[in-house]
């Protein structure tokens, strides 16, 4: 009869559950799918300027987003910055966000006021698409530019609201010219009533002195 140490039991017992530890642990693998890694696409943005050649459209400030290849970019938003100087110091101004139509380009309306703007276009990115900017120095035609010494009657005028512009000044000395009229009228007849009521008046107290 053989006898079986009890050292010799525990590593035995040992050695068979690690290898089924394994064993669970490999399967556990296995059952887990491995994480798929999102693939993120590089993009590129670029500045430039639109000038309109129809006074009632605004001139624009037009960015382009695409892939590395040239790709347009649809359908995402790019903000457009200008760094300009205040006070002594030079200061990041957001001019406007706009989305990419169907050939990667957002534009934004621009009224310059120097003849030339240091603007940064940039994109924020996506689950897919790579974040990415441009800093550009665009330089503006004179006739484009609009000093706030040279301007309009009425100020520095967005071209979007130069219809109304021009509409407005007739509009309100209409407006004006009527409630002076409507002024006039009402102390005219205030004036012809309180003259007919003092007539009157004095009409009776002759009267009565007559009588008397």
């Amino acid at each position: 009869m053989t006898t079986v140490r009890p050292s010799l039991s525990l590593a035995v017992a040992l050695v068979v559950g690690t290898g089924a530890a394994l064993v669970i642990a490999a399967a556990a693998r296995a059952a887990d799918p491995a994480p798929v890694k999102t693939q993120v696409s590089q993009t590129t943005v670029s500045v430039a300027f639109e000038p309109s050649s129809v006074e009632e459209v605004p001139d624009y400030l037009a960015g382009r987003l695409a892939l590395v290849d040239g790709s347009a970019v649809a359908d995402q938003a790019l903000t457009f910055w200008r760094s300009a100087v205040f006070g002594g110091g030079t200061r990041t101004v957001e001019l406007g966000t706009a989305s990419t139509d169907g050939g990667g380009i957002a534009r934004i309306p621009i009224v310059p006021r120097e003849e030339q703007y240091q603007v940064t276009v940039r994109f924020a990115g996506t689950n897919e698409l790579a974040p990415s900017e441009t800093v550009g120095e665009i330089a503006f035609p004179p006739e484009t530019v609009i000093h706030p010494e040279h301007a309009p009657q009425g100020g520095v005028i967005d071209p979007r609201l130069r219809p109304l512009a021009n509409f407005m000044p007739g509009f309100l000395g209409g407006a004006v010219a009527l409630v002076w009229l409507v002024l006039f009228a009402v102390t005219a007849i205030t004036l012809i009533r309180v003259t007919s009521e003092g007539r009157k008046r004095l009409e009776s107290q002759l009267g009565t002195e007559v009588q008397e």
